[in-house]
């Protein structure tokens, strides 16, 4: 007996949360800059240094980058900036964890307190949450053809996952900006913000292609000491190696702003009229192939008796892709005593999913947004402001070809923003908000891993008048006495693919070749 098998690598995740972390500390005003007087904004933004998974453990480490925008106690001066830079490492300890297993992971501030310790000192409590996919492709054989005369086969197909490209690529933006005619030169940079959208791709055989735009904004003091604030949108075009990619695959696509430098420079001798901007950009590639595969999930013999050793595989199917835009509105007021509006440096918006759920065909979801603005007054004791809300929402994204029980990964963004000044106490924003993800149906197959004959007793041909029980086939007859399927077919008239009824009289034929 001749049995062709088949590896095939069946993609799982190992594991898929959050984690969640902190870090601390202090930042020091420097010596050259006056004393606090009063906080305005305490920001933070985090990225991932290292990524490492070994047998047993999983080491996330990485960095929380801190600004603050404070009134300084000397009345003459403009807002003043101080930053800090703080680490942080997390363990995540299973015995399941092994080296060579595949690791996606990104991290954001979920929130960032801080504590004026005196006028020189200010306490940083940064809390951190990384989203972490620990995916393996776990090997697999099994029967796929049985090359034997006597040998009746049933075939069927099932679609198997595995992973292919996970992997982490960067690329840096180095750009001299210039600012617009008729802005007063930059005496210092305050705050910095880059921010990606318009994003797409474009898989080809072993490329990558991404493209996109880097908006750049920064907030600085002037020449005259007064807050000023400029934007500058960067496009950029990449090509990546992936000999793992074909052409036309669907990728999952992150980007994590790493270290990033704003620095003035003078360009043609005219200084504080153009910044060089330094930013590295991570992109991490997810790829998955789903392939429809032949199996024989079961098998007799006419002339012999056989074992039959099978195992359960998880077969995984993308039942939908949905794809989803909304544009979210908030009138956004500025508190009651603060300063009123004179313009907008930036507002940014982080969105998050809470919630999903299945209903009738349609997926509800609810999440909220994180919105900030951060404005300038004609104040000039507070000539910089933030107003901060959490905006709800919940919209009903129609999708096909779902039951309950379906697995659903989502994720949301803020795919643009834009904003206007509706008067000097509030600022509508807009927000537009771009949901995807897939739909998995999930089910447990048993496939035959091997085959084992035994002869088979000797019976001498006769004919078997059988009365058909509950939840019988052709199938389950043939291969309880030993008989083509066909056989009995002929012998009892019916055509290929006939059922059978419970206490219908059926003729077999069995032999004893």
């Amino acid at each position: 007996m001749q049995l062709k098998k088949r590896d095939v690598n069946v993609g799982k995740a190992v594991f898929e949360g959050d984690i969640k972390t902190g870090a601390e500390g202090s930042i020091i005003v420097p010596d050259v800059k006056p004393d606090i007087l009063k906080v305005l904004q305490v920001e933070a933004e985090t990225f991932l240094c290292e990524k490492q998974i070994d047998d047993g453990k999983l080491i996330l480490k990485g960095k929380v980058k801190v600004n603050v925008l404070y009134v300084p106690e000397s009345g003459e001066d403009c807002v003043q900036c101080i930053n800090g830079c703080f680490e942080f490492c997390e363990t995540l300890k299973k015995t399941e964890f092994s080296a060579g297993m595949q690791l996606v992971a990104c991290c954001d501030a979920e929130k960032v307190g801080y504590k004026i310790i005196n006028s020189r000192k200010i306490g940083i409590d940064a809390q951190v949450v990384i989203n972490v996919q620990v995916l393996a492709n776990q090997s697999c054989s099994f029967v796929s053809e049985i090359e034997e005369d006597c040998a009746e086969v049933k075939k069927s197909c099932v679609n198997i996952r595995s992973i292919g490209v996970c992997r982490d690529f960067s690329f840096r933006i180095d750009e001299v900006m210039e600012l617009p005619s008729g802005k007063c030169g930059i005496k210092e940079i305050l705050k910095s913000n880059v921010m990606i959208f318009e994003k797409e791709y474009r898989a080809l055989q072993g490329k990558l292609v991404i493209k996109g735009k880097a908006n750049a904004s920064v907030l600085y003091s002037d020449e005259n000491d007064r807050c000023d604030h400029v934007d500058f949108e960067l496009p950029f075009t990449e090509v990546f190696d992936a000999d793992e990619l074909s052409e036309g695959a669907e990728c999952d696509i992150m980007y994590q702003i790493g270290e990033t430098d704003f620095s003035l420079t003078a360009n043609h001798g005219d200084e504080g009229k153009s910044m060089a901007l330094s930013a590295e950009i991570s992109v991490c590639v997810k790829s998955e192939c789903v392939e429809e595969i032949p199996i024989v999930s079961d098998c007799y013999f006419t002339n012999q008796d056989c074992d039959i050793s099978m195992e359960e595989i998880e077969a995984e199917e993308i039942a939908a892709r949905p794809m989803f835009s909304a544009v979210m509105k908030e009138l956004m007021q500025k508190e009651e005593n603060a300063p009123d509006i004179m313009s907008v440096y930036t507002a940014v918006a982080k969105p998050y999913i809470t919630a999903t759920q299945m209903q009738n065909g349609r997926i509800a979801v609810s999440g909220k947004s994180v919105v900030y603005v951060l404005y300038t007054t004609e104040n000039p004791q507070i000539p910089v402001c933030s107003i901060n809300e959490e905006v709800p929402f919940s919209y009903m994204i129609d999708c096909e070809n779902i039951s309950r029980g379906d697995e659903v990964l989502l994720n949301v963004e803020c795919e643009h923003i834009s904003y206007t000044i509706s008067s000097q106490n509030a600022v509508e924003v807009r927000c537009g908000l771009g949901i995807t993800g897939k739909v998995i149906k999930k089910s447990s197959v048993r496939v035959i891993t091997n085959i084992e004959t035994r002869e088979l007793a000797k019976k001498d041909s006769s004919i078997v008048i059988y009365f058909a029980k509950k939840g019988d086939s052709i199938w389950d007859i043939a291969k309880r006495y030993h008989v083509k399927c066909e056989s009995i077919l002929s012998c009892n008239g019916l055509d290929e693919g006939a059922s059978v009824i419970q206490g219908e009289k059926l003729i077999i034929p069995v032999t004893n070749s």
